[in-house]
């Protein structure tokens, strides 16, 4: 089994501009506690991304419609080997 490590940066107790330098600011939104995005990727053991949700729970996307997507993004991805 290969451990892989991901940086993921968490922005509890910074600043605006600081969490802004992480492109996780929505610049539309004003600030009330809804400033991130939350993010699916789906990366192969080379590191390269092969899907990502779009921000998609931020868009209100159903849940169905997104595992839908990311299952076919898994089994495209098994079919490439």
């Amino acid at each position: 089994m290969t451990r892989n490590e991901v940086n993921w940066p968490v922005g509890i107790g910074v600043s605006l501009k600081e969490l802004a330098s992480f492109g996780a600011l929505d610049g539309g939104m004003p600030v009330a506690g809804y400033e991130l995005k939350p993010l699916l990727v789906l990366v192969d053991s080379q590191g390269k991304i092969l899907w990502t949700d779009t921000n998609a729970r931020h868009k209100h996307q159903s849940p169905d419609l997104t595992i839908s997507q990311l299952s076919q993004a898994i089994r495209e991805a098994q079919s490439k080997k």
